[in-house]
């Protein structure tokens, strides 16, 4: 039987969902995951209240596919893994792999000698897989998107139902020309990147920001610099914000209040190089860290 034969460019730019439901799903506590496995609804505030309007909440749950049973909460890793994926669907792209998506989230892409350590795939396979067995279901939040008055590019009343927030299939295929296991194939882009497109609510920036030098890009390093550079494309785009970082949110964002102190000496030393490396790329100017 002849194998699949794929030519994959991967993308440049990353593009990320950004709205309220995606920063819900991946805030979860470890309990508060638990109970929305069991049918517990979750309350996203989508606006709030004023003077002359009351708040919007929507509601949403999630649910694992039948045979996953993992009951860990989803976190930035996954999101940002997640947001890759998105990448490489919005410029046509069907197929991607484990060393394509590493790539991405360290800002080497294209580089083909660059391959994940085993820490790193292990936490890349895992991320895909926990993605792929996850179901979160919106329909419950119909209501609060038409008070919302949120639309599809076409002007249509946004209809959601519950959805895996990755559908794919993992296969083995030849891409650019090498045999690989372990292949991701998308059947579809991820309902959280059709939901937060509607609300006008994505960011994108290069990949290549991601490449800070002599920099050790474990699975908590992506984690953070991934988690700082959404937070960086919100206060650029919009002005309102305070254009304030604290290492407060950020550790509490990316789970570590409670590491020790020696860990978190080190998260803030890599947060701070990747602060001056993204000045160093004229990407930011008067961004402010606080020590808190």
């Amino acid at each position: 039987m002849s194998i699949l034969k794929i030519q994959i460019i991967p993308s440049s730019e990353c593009v990320e969902p950004n709205d309220a439901f995606i920063k819900g799903l991946f805030r979860y506590g470890n309990q508060a995951y638990r109970n929305a496995l069991q049918g517990k609804l979750y309350r996203i505030k989508e606006r709030k209240a004023t003077q002359k309007r009351d708040a919007v909440f929507s509601l949403m749950n999630i649910n694992n596919v039948e045979g996953y049973e993992d009951d860990s909460p989803l976190d930035e890793f996954d999101r940002a893994v997640l947001g890759v994926i998105i990448s490489e669907y919005l410029v046509g792209n069907r197929y991607t792999t484990v060393n394509i998506i590493h790539r991405a989230l360290i800002g080497k892409v294209g580089e083909v000698a660059i391959i994940p350590y085993r820490n790193q795939k292990e936490a890349l396979v895992s991320s895909v897989i926990k993605l792929m067995g996850t179901v979160a279901d919106f329909s419950h939040a119909a209501d609060s998107l038409k008070e919302m008055n949120y639309r599809d590019k076409d002007g249509n009343e946004i209809v959601l139902r519950a959805s895996n927030l990755l559908s794919a299939d993992i296969i083995d295929a030849k891409i650019n020309g090498q045999i690989m296991e372990g292949v991701i194939f998308f059947k579809q882009n991820s309902p959280l990147f059709h939901i937060a497109d509607a609300k006008d609510q994505v960011i994108r920036y290069p990949h290549a920001l991601l490449n800070v030098p002599n920099q050790n890009n474990t699975p908590l390093i992506i984690k953070l610099k991934k988690y700082v550079m959404r937070r960086i494309c919100e206060i650029k785009l919009h002005q309102n914000l305070t254009p304030t970082i604290t290492f407060d949110d950020i550790f509490m964002r990316c789970r570590l209040v409670n590491a020790n102190k020696f860990k978190r000496q080190d998260a803030r030393n890599a947060i701070l190089n990747f602060f001056e490396h993204l000045k160093a790329q004229n990407f930011i100017s008067g961004l402010v860290f606080i020590n808190d």
